[in-house]
């Protein structure tokens, strides 16, 4: 079911086959199925229905049987969820503090062992008028497709990313994926691996053959050695270098001798290219072929660095000719639009700056569209925010701010507006030359989400999101419900793997000023309506069933005090998420949260499974004034000497966190589609006229039309536009190999 799994959780969609011809009483068992589907909150479209009366009670079993997991995985239904307190949350509002107090005190002087007699008593059934997500039919080439935008992304890959990578190649064969070119070079190295496993009886010379045409740089190859080594291809951490079978030297050294100039590449990383050539042994290849790499080995060791490009521009910025810097970075699109507002702000006459923006205008449509995307974001906001957001290569999950304190760019010329706008011209002229669009429509939710440019350390999720999306609040929506669900680390009864994971909130007012929290210090706080469903330190055995927390929070309530708010998982053993087998993090949104259970999958808005290196994650914020989630999936370093890894030791950095990520500025998916449509299309506001639509809303556009009766009178007609796609915010996998 892995395909299955990839094609429901990213399309939703199912690849079903033709069924055998239906059988006596298959109808029922067809409800029964559909009952218990809608459970979880999902529902199939007519197609599907239409398929799966003609199945026998044997194929409706067997997709059954398959598909239930699939779908309570992607809900969190596939575990159970214990709290401390069964009637969450109203035995927490109710309960005296003092109780509280001594049955937390028992329970952790037990190890969590001990639990407090909590009554699970009867509750109104669910009220909730949630909407159902429609599954519908799916085919072969709908799977092809995922495989192709994500070897064609221009932007890296999270891990969930490659596993589907991995397992869609693993089934269709990695001919029927291959994209026309792969520009990002991450996943250029996990193609060579792909490419290597599949083609691996040919011969060293034939495997170069192959690789060639992607490889441009030496860098591309040490990823791919890198890769064969098992180590980390972002070269964002220095890559442990394995020994290497002679048929992999081979290829090697073949691969750099087709590269033009790699000496200046080579030393940038300088130390593992020594590191590699000692796998490597370049001396042992004497052929004339592999004479100059022989020869930056040589220069590599000694380090006989000449002065490189990057110098040269460097002499020239430091005795302030920035005109000759520009025109020698000319030669290098990206390495100008990088050094752009370098080259403006050292530039004092007015007359100077129009011209190197000139000779960037010249060139720009060389650099790569998210260069040219971040740019654009960057001059549109330079000199409006406060502060500067970044997320360092190799740690994407952690967020820094720092003060905006970069020089004025000569606001009477507007040359800050101007070099936006170029980099707009120079991405529509790009796009200009990509396939036809026709009429576009675009929704306003589309404002409220980022491009994709980095998902290397995304948590894998059953939707997933970029760092910086915010996603709406419905209005009837009262309550955010957010949950942890965990166990230890196996399933030894002593204590070294224990795990007491803590679900804790900070609320701040609007000028983030800290106005309370609720963790396991405090479970509830009756101003605001927010509680706590007690804190439990010990998770169970890794095959058990496992514990939960959850922390209700009521938006409207919230909004008048304290707006903001953020949600944290602490881990309080301080073992790193990454090595947890069974950490979740989700919420969600309910209406009537006294009604229906404390878990209730129908109600699930999204779940992740935290994965990151850390003990401390900040998952989300909640804005309660702009009804808001903001998705953030960013660590911080955690314990406090003395008081332990919890809210309470961390407020500073969390309120740092807080306020960068509620003022970041990242191009969104708006500005890309608009450009592209702008470019190569027509937009429209009719949802049912458009050739292509971008909305959270998977409704089919409609065709009305005028038909006749048999006794010859006109009346219209309502048809659904089944052939118009529907790209949501979610299908990152079309925006990173077709949009981008």
């Amino acid at each position: 079911m892995r395909i299955s799994e990839v094609l429901v959780r990213r399309k939703n969609k199912l690849n079903l086959k033709s069924g055998s011809g239906a059988e006596k009483d298959t109808q029922v068992l067809l409800y029964s199925m559909l009952k218990n589907i809608e459970a979880l909150g999902y529902s199939l479209s007519a197609d599907v229905m239409r398929l799966l009366l003609e199945y026998s009670e044997e194929e409706l079993k067997e997709l059954y049987f398959e598909l239930l997991p699939v779908l309570k995985w992607l809900k969190g239904a596939d575990v159970e969820y214990k709290p401390m307190y069964k009637g969450f949350p109203e035995e927490v509002a109710q309960k005296n503090e003092v109780e509280l107090f001594f049955n937390a005190i028992v329970h952790y002087v037990t190890d969590g062992h001990w639990m407090p007699a909590s009554e699970k008593k009867e509750r109104l059934p669910l009220y909730e008028t949630t909407a159902e997500t429609e599954l519908g039919l799916g085919t072969e080439e709908d799977i092809r497709e995922i495989a192709k935008n994500l070897l064609g992304s221009k932007t890296s890959l999270s891990e969930q990313d490659k596993d589907d990578l991995k397992a869609i190649i693993a089934e269709q064969g990695i001919e029927n994926c291959l994209p026309d070119q792969i520009p990002m070079k991450e996943i250029l190295a996990l193609f060579s691996q792909f490419l290597l496993k599949e083609f691996w009886n040919r011969t060293p010379d034939e495997l170069a053959v192959l690789l060639q045409p992607y490889f441009q740089t030496a860098t591309d190859v040490l990823r791919l050695i890198a890769a064969l080594s098992d180590s980390d291809i972002s070269l964002a951490e220095s890559p442990r270098i394995c020994r290497l079978s002679r048929r992999e030297r081979r290829m090697i050294m073949d691969l750099l001798a087709g590269i033009r100039n790699p000496l200046e590449d080579m030393f940038r990383y300088r130390e593992e290219w020594i590191r590699a050539g000692e796998r490597i042994h370049p001396g042992e290849y004497q052929n004339e072929k592999y004479a100059a790499i022989r020869e930056c080995f040589r220069k590599i060791r000694n380090n006989e660095r000449p002065l490189f490009f990057g110098g040269q521009v460097e002499q020239l910025l430091l005795s302030g000719d920035t005109l000759a810097a520009a025109k020698l970075l000319m030669s290098r699109p990206g390495e100008f639009v990088r050094r752009l507002d370098v080259l403006l702000r050292r530039t004092k006459e007015e007359e100077k700056q129009e011209e190197i923006l000139d000779l960037f205008e010249q060139v720009g449509d060389k650099v790569s569209v998210p260069v040219l995307l971040q740019a654009m974001t960057h001059f549109d906001y330079r000199d409006d925010n406060e502060i500067r957001v970044f997320f360092p290569k190799g740690m994407l999950a952690k967020a820094m701010g720092i003060r905006n304190d970069l020089k004025s760019l000569n606001p009477l010329s507007m040359l800050r507006v101007r070099t936006a706008g170029v980099c707009r011209d120079l991405l529509r002229k790009q796009f200009r030359e990509r396939p036809p669009m026709g009429k576009v429509f675009i929704s306003e939710d589309i404002k409220n989400y980022p491009v994709p440019f980095s998902q290397r350390s995304a948590s894998s999720g059953a939707k997933l999101l970029l760092r910086g999306s915010q996603v709406p609040i419905d209005g009837d929506i009262r309550t955010i419900r957010a949950f942890v669900h965990w166990t230890n680390l196996d399933d030894s009864k002593d204590d070294s793997s224990r795990m007491d994971i803590d679900l804790s909130a900070a609320f701040y007012d609007r000028d983030w000023q800290y106005v309370t929290h609720i963790s396991y210090t405090q479970l509830r706080d009756g101003r605001i309506e927010a509680y706590h469903s007690g804190d439990i330190v010990n998770g169970g055995p890794a095959s058990g069933e496992g514990v939960a927390e959850f922390l209700d929070v009521d938006i409207d309530k919230v909004a008048e005090v304290a707006p903001y708010v953020v949600f944290q998982v602490y881990n309080y053993t301080e073992q790193s998420f990454k090595t947890m087998p069974n950490v979740r993090f989700g919420w969600m949104y309910r209406e009537k949260p006294e009604s229906g259970e404390i878990f209730e999958p129908r109600t699930v808005k999204n779940l992740f499974h935290l994965s990151a290196d850390s003990t401390v994650v900040i998952p989300a914020i909640l804005d309660c004034l702009k009804r808001k989630l903001i998705w953030c999936d960013i660590i911080k370093p955690g314990r406090n000497e003395y008081f332990g890894n919890n809210l309470e030791s961390n407020f500073h950095g969390v309120t740092a966190i807080g306020y960068a990520m509620t003022h970041l500025r990242k191009p969104m998916l708006d500005d890309l589609i608009r450009l592209n449509a702008q470019a190569r299309g027509e937009i429209t506001n009719d949802r049912d006229e458009a050739d292509i639509i971008f909305d959270t809303n998977t409704d089919l556009p409609v065709r009305i039309f005028e038909n006749q009766r048999e006794d010859g009178t006109v009346f219209e007609d309502i048809e659904e536009r089944k052939d118009v796609p529907i790209i949501t915010p979610f299908d990152l996998d079309y925006f990173m190999g077709q949009m981008l």
